[in-house]
């Protein structure tokens, strides 16, 4: 059974302090403001101990009235009271013997203190038993038929593959280029000009030097010559014009 508390003060903050202290305790605790309704609280929850405020607010008694007034009567003399003090005052020790308190307990309060007290109060030395938590139920364990063991298998070898070589292409060379020069157009050195002994050129002079022997007219020999001269002109000045520049002033210095 839980220890019975009737706390009786005036400030909201101190009875809320109270039962604080006692919340982790196998105690109820019955928190009021007003002394008059002391005895009538008592008797009503069965209280076995009261903590009563000694200066409770105007209109009320204090806390040696209270105390003589809960030993006065028959159904509630046998509970032990203990006098709530404030630090600054202290108790009234004439008062005090003469309410017949059992005690007195200074505020602020030391928790551990306070319910040592009580402890020792309640039921002439009957202990204050702490909460004990629920006991958890667990179920009983299942139990499992036991797991055959596992055969061990042969790890299967991975076949290891050979890294292939790839030829690497080398870039092939590129001729040499000119810088320009006064911005035209730069041109690849050595220039590809057909040689001598090729068809076109080769047979133009051999036109020329048979002449009518060959059976061909000498003006139309003439002509094909200077028709071959002036599409490679056009030709030379249209890709390379600082070629066709370099050998016309060639041929003005003769």
């Amino acid at each position: 059974m839980p220890t019975k508390i009737l706390a009786i003060d005036d400030s909201k903050t101190m009875r809320l302090a109270i039962k604080i202290t006692f919340a982790a305790e196998d105690c109820e605790v019955i928190a009021v403001s007003k002394g008059s309704e002391a005895v009538a609280r008592a008797k009503k929850m069965g209280a076995e101990i009261l903590l009563v405020d000694a200066n409770l607010a105007a209109g009320e008694p204090s806390g040696y009235e209270v105390c003589k007034a809960m030993k006065a009567d028959s159904a509630t003399s046998h509970i032990p009271v203990l006098i709530l003090v404030s630090n600054q005052t202290g108790p009234d020790e004439a008062q005090l013997s003469a309410c017949g308190a059992a005690g007195h307990v200074t505020k602020p309060f030391n928790s551990q203190e306070l319910i040592d007290q009580v402890r020792g109060l309640v039921g002439g030395g009957k202990q204050v038993a702490a909460k004990k938590p629920a006991a958890s139920k667990r179920p009983a364990p299942s139990v499992r038929p036991a797991a055959k063991p596992a055969t061990k298998r042969r790890p299967t070898p991975v076949p290891t593959r050979k890294p292939v070589s790839r030829p690497v292409a080398t870039p092939a060379a590129k001729p040499a280029v000119a810088a320009p020069s006064g911005g035209k157009i730069p041109i690849a050195i050595p220039i590809p000009f057909t040689s001598a002994g090729a068809p076109t050129p080769g047979i133009l002079k051999r036109l020329q030097a048979a002449g009518g022997s060959s059976g061909v007219d000498a003006k139309a020999l003439n002509a094909l010559a200077a028709l071959s001269r002036d599409v490679i002109e056009q030709v030379v000045w249209e890709v390379v014009p600082d070629l066709a520049e370099q050998i016309i002033k060639q041929q003005q210095a003769r």
